[in-house]
């Protein structure tokens, strides 16, 4: 059994040994690290106080030659252990681009249908852009993106933009998740913060906890699912979907065309 199979089976409780193990001192690790610092430093001197989305994540792209640095889900898994000592750089929040260029770059060219997994319960700081453009390089690619397991606390656009797979988060995210997402799925263990599926397009998001102000607004298909309670705001214009929240006590169903149904429930109609 392998170190990604070992975490994929007990990811609910990942031992402090079982950390010591994927953390691992090789070459491709090593390789990994430099391409992130490559990363930082670029981001550094792109802009002295502020980036833009777009170019931290061109950015992100040229900072991983992956035909020059071979790598294995492993090795990504290993490298997620390393961010701990990178907390104090300047645009260190944005490393979630870099992780997922890490992980698209091993699938385009491996065409890997592994599950590859993020350990980043470690940091102190919850790190944004995590899963950001999922899968936008799957043009042409035969076997489409799959699976990613986040354990952990992350920050703001967690899977904004995602165009493939589905993704299992272990902890809870800030805002904006699953912002423009269209494909899979999404999973949330934990509470999230304002703007959950909003412009999302047929993507099906679980959130199993919480959820701040305005959910699904504009969303065009899909549904989102949150078992607790939600803030002010729930599908504000939006163009077809299901979205259930507080267990099912209030449901929204859109179709296309039509005005959208509510449906509240109040406990003593059960």
């Amino acid at each position: 059994m392998n170190l990604i199979q070992t975490i994929n089976e007990e990811y609910s409780s990942i031992e402090e040994s079982t950390k010591e193990t994927l953390h691992i001192d090789n070459r491709n690790v090593s390789n990994i690290i430099s391409a992130y610092k490559r990363f930082l430093d670029n981001l550094s001197h792109s802009r002295e106080t502020f980036i833009s989305e777009k170019e931290a994540h061109e950015i992100g792209m040229f900072s991983v030659p992956y035909e020059k640095m071979q790598y294995t889900p492993e090795d990504i898994t290993s490298f997620s252990l390393e961010l701990e000592q990178f907390q104090s750089e300047k645009f260190f929040l944005w490393t979630g681009m870099f992780l997922t260029e890490l992980v698209l770059a091993h699938h385009r060219f491996n065409q890997s249908q592994e599950k590859y997994v993020l350990l980043l319960n470690q940091l102190g700081k919850k790190i944004h852009y995590v899963g950001n453009n999922l899968g936008h390089w799957d043009s042409g690619v035969k076997q489409p993106f799959s699976n990613l397991l986040v354990h952990g606390d992350v920050g703001d656009y967690f899977c904004q933009d995602m165009k493939q797979g589905n993704v299992t988060l272990i902890g809870s995210a800030g805002d904006n998740v699953g912002r423009y997402a269209k494909a899979k799925s999404i999973t949330v263990q934990g509470n999230v913060g304002n703007g959950l599926g909003s412009c999302s397009k047929g993507i099906h998001i679980l959130v199993e906890g919480n959820a701040g102000n305005s959910i699904g607004g504009m969303m065009n298909g899909g549904s989102i699912t949150v078992t607790g309670e939600t803030g002010f705001g729930k599908g504000e214009f939006i163009e077809e979907g299901i979205i259930s929240v507080d267990n099912g006590k209030y449901i929204i169903k859109k179709e296309k065309g039509k005005d959208a149904e509510r449906t509240l429930k109040y406990d003593w109609m059960k």
